[in-house]
């Protein structure tokens, strides 16, 4: 097995959903990564686009915005978008913006279905708690807008 392969298993293993696959399957998934990058202010897709993929984020920041350009949630290295879409009619359900300069690995959706058919904890992982986990941080940003708006005053009471 080549380096940069070795390096992208590596990489995968570290980081959910793909924590949860077999060596086997990791080595699998590796040799099918294609990978991407973005400038920053790049749009990687925007909402309602074809999408393909399931990303990862090697490095960088990328931001999901909803369709009214209001911030849904904001990803590093390590985590993953673009699942919904590839859940959903393979649509993008969000516009995702690189912030910075960003190296994105991507699945191909041949790749994620079979993944999610075959192994439980990466299909629970991609249809529940990344569901859960961007609810949370837009909550947390919501709570954080708000104790950023109010008055000292409120707030000491």
């Amino acid at each position: 097995m080549s380096t940069e392969l070795i390096e992208i298993q590596s990489f995968l293993s570290h980081h959910p959903p793909f924590a949860y696959l077999s060596a086997e399957d990791l080595e699998r998934v590796a040799g099918t990564i294609e990978i991407s990058y973005f400038r920053e202010h790049s749009v990687v897709h925007a909402y309602g686009d074809a999408i393909a993929h399931l990303y990862l984020i090697r490095s960088g920041v990328i931001e999901l915005l909803r369709r009214n350009g209001d911030l849904y949630n904001r990803s590093d290295s390590g985590e993953v978008f673009g699942q919904f879409g590839l859940l959903m009619n393979n649509r993008a359900r969000f516009t995702a913006i690189a912030r910075t300069d960003t190296l994105l690995y991507c699945l191909p959706a041949e790749m994620f279905h079979e993944l999610c058919a075959r192994n439980d904890d990466f299909s629970d992982f991609v249809e529940i708690e990344s569901t859960t986990r961007l609810r949370q941080a837009v909550n947390e940003h919501e709570l954080e807008n708000k104790l950023a708006s109010s008055k000292v005053g409120t707030l000491l009471s």
